[in-house]
């Protein structure tokens, strides 16, 4: 036994190694893509205190937070502390992600070798080390969620298998052994949420070795009732974590472009997922940012690809069916494999409910291992077969490492993910919001609005999307499209602040001083401390001389943000001389006089005080002052 352990320790560090080595290219790698907002921008990573409060926020920073309905406490930590700890330095998160990657690939030996032929097991870990599925996971910085969830994952099954799952029969687990799993359980929940389905993979695991049947996994259940009452404890506490951090919200928001699916049959968009799932985990060749509508058909219509999907899980599931009935004298490493991969898949799959992504190549991370077992039997297989079969799974590993090679450094930033993305998969509605973006920023509106409009018909009425990029047109000044996709996210979600923020925007453009009340109004409905709102709310009562409600939102705006704005206090020199309040008009200018930074603006500060801070306001602004209005120009 100890010639064999150390077998499995040398086999587990050299495959890891072999990962290690692969991924080392994605060092040279900064942030990119979710990166950016989750890491770099996010304002719970300035400082300790703020980390630490984050942990009872939602994962993703920012109003959408809630929204996007994750919580991964663990993930926020361990990113938080990189990132205070490495600062800008890229190439540290990278490090750890690629170790990681390591450190996983170790444990698909060494958990495999507790119930496989060690042959297998280093078979598996080869090919895990290389699967190009895994390149985004490593190379995109939070993946690190994927990884940190898969190796808690991984050591939970590998103390539950080591002690407690025999050939011959169950063990007892001690309540030490009990303990780390559970502990192992709750690190992988609270590092990403699909873990949750740990139990019912550890169920599958022993009734597997055991050849257990259907109606046997009552009692295998309750002979590990401290196990799974422990492992129930800790789900019920994530979950009601993640109902108090997210407000109650138990599932994420549907997918770009795919909302529809909370309200159609969803069998003709799973047959699309599952020929994405077969096309990635066997013939890996080509790898994607983005699996948005384009790419996979929202529809109610079976396609070519969505009848191969589903005849392809009819296959494995007959072949699975096969492999047990045919396997007498061991369990079926097929079977097990197909139900390692249906459990871990589960939670974002669509299928029990509608989830974040359609496809997303990093969460295959933790399903893959299992099909890196399956297909570590077949390249023993081959390998054994004869001399010229070897040659097969030889190639294999050598195309899936170039591919990765290949892959790597399109995700060293953003502007390389989403060069990617166009390249790879144009069809995409997400791609073409990119380009379309891209035709913008070139001065090429024409073009970008047509690409905006094909990126509509495929995403539809997405808040993210029509809000960006009504912001990005306006920007640009196109101001009719701007406002036409403000218009129509407004009408698709009011309780959505973006569309009358921008709306508000545009019409103090346009001067419509009526739909500049009416739209910071309704801003402020949403967030009442908004200070763009505040602010052109009091300059459009101003224009329409509504004094009392001018002063109003200026104060407000005042009360929320004192800083050092000095034209605030200018304007209200104004607003509270014209409410018959001169007192407060010259303490109004004082304020102002302390914060002004040049003798102009002390210019502007008397001449309003002369005229507001000394009596009530006087009906006519006199001839010989140039006072600035409340948008800022002088009358």
């Amino acid at each position: 036994m100890a010639a064999r352990d150390r077998d499995v320790a040398r086999a587990s560090a050299a495959c890891a190694a072999l990962a290690v080595l692969l991924f080392l290219p994605s060092l040279r790698g900064g942030f990119a893509y979710d990166d950016v907002q989750i890491i770099v921008e996010n304002p719970a990573f300035e400082g300790w205190s703020a980390l630490l409060a984050s942990l009872v926020e939602p994962y993703w920073p920012g109003p959408e937070g809630t929204a996007f309905g994750l919580w991964r406490p663990l993930t926020t930590l361990a990113l938080g502390i990189q990132r205070l700890l490495f600062g800008d330095a890229a190439w540290a998160f990278h490090a750890v992600n690629v170790a990681l990657h390591g450190v996983v690939t170790a444990l698909v030996v060494r958990v495999g070798a507790g119930f496989l032929p060690l042959a297998v097991a280093v078979g598996a870990g080869i090919i895990f080390a290389v699967h190009p599925v895994h390149t985004e996971a490593v190379a995109n910085v939070v993946g690190f969620a994927e990884l940190g969830a898969a190796a808690a994952f991984l050591l939970a099954v590998g103390s539950f298998a080591r002690d407690g799952v025999t050939a011959d029969g169950p063990r007892p687990l001690t309540p030490a052994r009990v303990a780390v799993v559970c502990t192992l359980y709750l690190v992988a929940c609270l590092t990403k949420e699909s873990a949750i389905v740990l139990p019912a993979l550890l169920v599958v695991l022993e009734a597997w070795r055991l050849r257990l049947g259907v109606r046997d996994v009552g009692g295998l259940v309750s002979r590990r009732a401290g196990l799974y009452a422990g492992l129930a404890a800790c789900a019920v506490a994530v979950i009601v974590g993640r109902y108090l951090v997210l407000d109650g919200a138990t599932t994420p928001t549907p997918a770009l472009g795919a909302a529809l699916l909370v309200d159609i049959p969803r069998i003709h968009t799973l047959g699309e997922i599952w020929w994405q799932y077969g096309r990635l985990l066997s013939m890996p060749l080509w790898l994607s940012p983005d699996y948005t509508p384009g790419v996979i058909a929202v529809t109610t219509v079976w396609t070519p690809r969505a009848l191969v999907g589903v005849a392809g899980v009819l296959a494995v599931l007959a072949g699975a069916w096969w492999s047990v009935r045919r396997s007498e004298a061991r369990p079926s490493l097929v079977a097990f494999a197909v139900a390692w991969f249906a459990v871990t898949i589960l939670p974002v799959a669509n299928v029990v409910f509608v989830t974040g992504v359609l496809v997303a190549e990093r969460t295959l991370y933790l399903p893959s291992v299992a099909v890196a077992w399956a297909m570590g039997a077949a390249g023993v297989w081959l390998w054994r077969r004869s001399v010229p079969m070897r040659a097969l799974p030889v190639v294999a590993v050598l195309v899936w490492a170039t591919t990765v090679l290949l892959h790597v450094p399109l995700w060293r930033d953003t502007a390389s993910v989403f060069r990617h993305m166009v390249q790879t998969v144009p069809e995409s509605g997400r791609s073409q919001w990119v380009l379309a973006d891209e035709l913008l920023a070139a001065g090429r509106t024409e073009d970008a609005v047509d690409a905006y409009a094909l990126a509509l018909s495929r995403l539809g009425g997405e808040i993210p999307f029509l809000t960006r990029s009504a912001g990005r047109l306006h920007q640009a000044g196109v101001v009719g499209p701007a406002r036409a996709l403000a218009l129509r996210a407004w009408a698709a979600d009011s309780l959505h602040a973006s569309a009358p923020q921008l709306l508000t925007v545009i019409a103090a453009g346009d001067e419509d001083w009526d739909e500049v009340a009416t739209w910071s109004r309704a801003t402020l409905t949403l967030l009442p401390d908004d200070p763009v709102s505040l602010h052109l709310l009091s300059a459009a009562e101003g224009e329409r001389e509504n004094w009392r409600a001018a002063r109003d939102a200026r104060e407000r705006l005042v009360r929320g943000a004192p800083g050092e704005a000095w034209q605030q206090w200018m304007w209200l020199i104004e607003l509270r001389g014209r409410t018959g309040d001169p007192e407060g008009a010259r303490a109004a200018a004082d304020s102002a006089r302390r914060r002004s930074p040049s003798p102009e603006g002390l210019r502007q500060i008397d001449s309003l005080t002369v005229v507001f801070g000394e009596k009530a306001a006087p009906l006519q602004n006199p001839s010989n002052l140039q006072i600035p209005t409340l948008d800022g120009r002088q009358r």
